[in-house]
């Protein structure tokens, strides 16, 4: 997995590649500590790369989700696939996001 943190007006962008499992959980991990950190109250992650998500990515998505929430923020996915958005559905957890198709899309939130 790669990823790349950037701005995106007043949220924080992180740009994901690749598959998202246990073995790539640490420097997930990392990334997200440390832009949770930072007081991120908008997070914005671009999986437009990212063709699978287990159960470990989907955890630290739901933990990033919930130290956002708890600052009156949220975090939104750009560029879902249709299989990674059924994974979504299934868990119950698309309730908890929000989805776009575009960075733009996302820019305006």
């Amino acid at each position: 997995m790669r990823y790349e943190v950037s701005r995106l007006n007043e949220k924080i962008l992180l740009k994901l590649e690749g598959d998202i499992d246990i073995a790539v959980a640490p420097q997930l991990r990392e990334a997200l500590e440390k832009i949770l950190e930072e007081g991120a109250k908008k997070i914005v992650i671009d999986i437009t790369n990212v063709p699978f998500i287990d159960s470990t990515g989907l955890g630290l998505f739901v933990n990033a989700y919930k130290k956002v929430s708890q600052r009156g923020g949220w975090v939104a996915f750009v560029g879902a696939s249709r299989a990674i958005r059924k994974i979504f559905q299934l868990t119950k957890l698309e309730v908890l996001f929000k989805f776009c198709d575009t960075i733009e899309e996302a820019s305006s939130l």
